[in-house]
């Protein structure tokens, strides 16, 4: 098990890699993708001088939600209607200020910000689902659509199962260590999946 969380907190290595590598055929919506992969890692760094040096790294959990909603939300922006984008542009700005009211008066920003990151979890469910629904609709079968549907199929999978754990919060302070130590292998192996779908899609994109 120790094996698969170090390889899940070092696996965003490998987007970042490709994304670097790749850096000149990268249109905006790729260097999005390239973008995060390298906060996370970054983040994935500091986390582990944090945790040797024994410094409580939540409040860089309570920072990095807001920006990974706010590249995912752009991602979506990025491929959406003017009207859509308006809308979207809307979610980034409430989740920002809830972010910051929730660090202030709910959750301390050395507390799991749990509210946050459960709203921000169900938006971006919802918008992969309609990324779905526009890219089997339009019947887009053209290669140079392959990328976001592992963008996509990524976010899905990443966001469901961190929603998942967030519900089951107060249940696993309460199961037992087998249980909850079986709930985490699979966010774990979610995050691993995550980061090989975002590497994916980054090595198969074609400059258009």
């Amino acid at each position: 098990m120790n094996t698969v969380f170090v390889l899940a907190a070092s696996i965003s290595i490998v987007p970042s890699i490709i994304g670097l590598y790749k850096f000149k055929t990268l249109n905006r919506v790729t260097k999005l993708i390239l973008l995060y992969a390298l906060l996370s890692l970054l983040m994935s760094i500091i986390s582990y001088l944090a945790k040797i040096y024994s410094i409580n790294n939540l409040p860089l959990f309570h920072l990095f939600t807001v920006i990974e909603f706010v590249l995912f939300v752009e991602f979506y922006k990025s491929m959406s209607k003017q009207k859509m984008q308006t809308l979207l542009f809307s979610l980034q700005i409430f989740f920002c200020g809830f972010a910051v009211i929730n660090a202030l008066f709910l959750e301390s920003i050395f507390e799991h910000n749990t509210y946050p990151g459960a709203i921000g979890g169900i938006i971006l469910i919802l918008l992969s689902l309609k990324l779905f629904y526009d890219v089997f609709e339009k019947e887009e079968k053209e290669f140079q659509t392959a990328p976001l549907i592992y963008f996509n199929i990524g976010i899905f999978l990443y966001f469901s199962v961190t929603l998942l754990i967030l519900l089951l919060g107060n249940y696993l302070l309460k199961a037992s260590d087998t249980f909850y130590y079986r709930i985490w292998l699979i966010r774990w192996i979610a995050d691993i999946l995550f980061y090989i779908l975002l590497a994916i899609g980054l090595w198969i994109h074609k400059r258009k």
